[in-house]
């Protein structure tokens, strides 16, 4: 992977007056040393003055020259000069020290004769700087006033004074590079957090001398995790790194641009002089995102969800101001994704209960917050056939939180993965425990996340499960949505089938919901078809969904399908999945979810009535 280009801009054009401090100070100490070297050389011979010229940017400046007057070095470096002035550039550059009788003659005094005349220098010797790569970083120069002339002492002289200078020059690139290493992200090659924050404070600063206004952007990708789950993190690298080269592409010199966390960047746009403007421009930069992104052969479509905080309007300091734009840039997240969306003071109190809440999500499953509780399946006499395992969590101080609030943010963080993990390993176990107390009909359905279902590793997570517990496969189902398995179909094919290999089955939950995807449904190897309950809502009303369920479980049972309708409700509802042909039914009309000690009572009442009609 190639080494990142540390930027501070959209364009870089500021970076040379966004050094850190560190960086400056290291900058100071190199040319206080250069300096000390000038002076150890003219020490050392009376009647000349000593400087020192680096390679920079491909032209030659004076950094150090202590007997030369302030005014005499700013014009020198006036006068631009190339490498190739002073044969220090190419493959191969000079390594010997070169003399010039008449200074006249010397390439890099050309232009300033009455500069040297005023000097009262006539002559020069140049002795070459060189890396221990071979690479040209300059020159040390002795000057030699009228009467004096070059000798070999003089030569061995800058011969040392050149090494020493190349040490002070090599130690000061690396300090250079540490320093900017430390305040910037090793794989984009922005500023990060920190030095970001740094950044944002000096604009500012900037902006309230003025009294002039900033936009602050909160950028974050969406579905990253699954990408990374899926494709694997060199790509999502990749991605990440594209990502950060389409937003320098696209902001202007004076903005800032920074990775703030692992799929959030931030963006300082400075010439904004309005919330209605630099939405327009949060909009342009959505745009550059849904362009699709080539990485090894893969064509990803890969949108952005950004929230906008404006300066003063939205906060007075760096910290607010990029808490209120991650604010909104969650909404938008939890509200559908690939949007912008500005701050609004009202939403303040929303984000910090999602805080609150992923905040508590991270230790809910080492504190044993969660519980699992199962939902019967049944056929259309009213006897069990299965239960649907469902989340709940029963939080100490704030009680019991609904999946929906909770799910959402556990997918957003990734935090699904392992939560998903140990409601399936859960589930096992409490079938096998079932199973033991002689309850045939203990069979269990858990739901997959997107999230989890992408993840290479998922097989394995199932098989684990499986072995843990000791459950038979056959007595596991697992649900996936459509929408998770339509994303990449055949990736999900093949992954599906693997599963069905080891004997458990698959359902698809919420059909319906996601895509026109009676046409799909052919090429899935799935055992269970479960109709969504918006379906049973609509049955009855005019040009209502029941031509559509027919057409449904049609299509399902000339697959061999199981179809489970679900979210029953009432006795009518009830009637009419009969009568169209479902094969079971989940809902509050035949029970809610149970804990586990009411499940065992649930099935051990239904081998009773089993007994007793036998």
């Amino acid at each position: 992977m190639a080494t990142p280009e540390f930027v501070v801009v959209g364009t870089g054009d500021r970076a040379s007056t966004d050094h850190p401090a560190g960086v400056e100070d290291a900058g100071q100490q190199s040319l206080d040393l250069l300096s000390a070297i000038c002076r150890m050389v003219e020490g050392q011979r009376a009647g000349t003055l000593c400087s020192l010229i680096q390679v920079r940017d491909e032209m030659l400046y004076w950094s150090a020259a202590p007997g030369f007057p302030q005014a005499a070095l700013a014009l020198l470096n006036s006068v631009r000069a190339a490498p190739a002035a002073l044969n220090l550039s190419g493959a191969e550059p000079a390594r010997s020290a070169t003399f010039w009788e008449d200074i006249r003659s010397c390439p890099i005094w050309a232009g300033c004769a009455d500069l040297a005349a005023g000097l009262g220098v006539e002559s020069c010797l140049a002795a070459p700087i060189v890396s221990t790569h071979g690479q040209a970083l300059g020159m040390v120069m002795l000057h030699y006033r009228r009467g004096l002339s070059s000798t070999d002492a003089d030569r061995d002289l800058l011969q040392l004074a050149s090494h020493m200078a190349a040490i002070a020059i090599a130690r000061r690139e690396l300090q250079e590079k540490l320093e900017l290493q430390v305040r910037h992200d090793a794989l984009t090659g922005l500023p990060n957090r920190p030095h970001f924050m740094e950044l944002l404070s000096g604009a500012l600063r900037e902006a309230r001398e003025r009294a002039g206004t900033l936009a602050v952007l909160c950028i974050g990708l969406d579905r990253f995790q699954q990408i990374n789950d899926t494709l694997g993190h060199a790509m999502g690298d990749r991605l990440l790194q594209e990502a950060a080269h389409r937003l320098r592409e696209r902001l202007h010199a004076d903005d800032l641009a920074g990775r703030v966390g692992g799929d959030e960047f931030s963006v300082v746009l400075t010439r904004q002089p309005d919330e209605q403007r630099a939405a327009r421009a949060a909009q342009e930069l959505l745009n550059a995102f849904r362009a699709p992104v080539q990485v090894d052969g893969h064509e990803l479509f890969v949108t952005a969800s950004i929230g906008l905080a404006m300066f003063p309007d939205h906060g007075s300091n760096a910290a607010e101001l990029l808490r209120n734009a991650d604010v909104s840039m969650h909404r938008v997240k939890s509200g559908g994704r690939n949007a912008v969306e500005v701050f609004r003071p009202e939403n303040h109190s929303e984000g910090l209960e999602r805080l609150r809440l992923e905040t508590a999500l991270r230790r809910a499953l080492e504190n044993r917050e969660f519980e699992v509780r199962y939902q019967p399946v049944v056929d259309m006499r009213g006897r069990v056939q299965g239960l649907e395992a469902l989340l709940t969590w029963r939080h100490p101080a704030y009680g019991t939180i609904s999946p929906g609030q909770f799910i959402p943010i556990a997918e957003e963080t990734g935090l699904i993965i392992d939560i998903g993990a140990w409601v399936l390993e859960q589930a096992c176990l409490e079938a096998v425990r079932w199973r033991k107390a002689g309850h045939r009909h203990a069979r269990v359905s858990v739901n997959v996340s997107a999230l989890q279902f992408g993840r290479r590793d998922f097989l394995e997570t199932v098989a684990a499960a499986l072995a843990i517990s000791g459950l038979a496969p056959a007595c596991l189902e697992l649900e996936l949505t459509e929408s998770s398995v339509m994303r990449d179909l055949p990736q999900s094919v093949a992954r599906m089938s693997q599963i069905r290999e080891l004997g458990v089955s698959i359902a698809i939950d919420d059909f319906g919901t996601g895509y026109s995807s009676l046409s799909y449904l052919s090429k899935l190897p799935v055992d269970v078809l479960k109709i969504d309950q918006s379906f049973l809502r609509g049955m009855l009303e005019p040009e209502g969904s029941l031509p559509v369920i027919q057409s449904i479980v049609r299509l399902a049972h000339s697959m061999n399908l199981t179809v489970v309708a679900e979210g029953v409700e009432t006795s009518e509802e009830m009637d009419l999945v009969r009568l169209l042909g479902c094969d079971k039914v989940q809902g509050y009309f035949y029970g809610a979810a149970l804990a586990p000690e009411a499940v065992e009572e649930l099935l051990a009442g239904e081998e009773r009535k089993a007994a007793v009609a036998g």
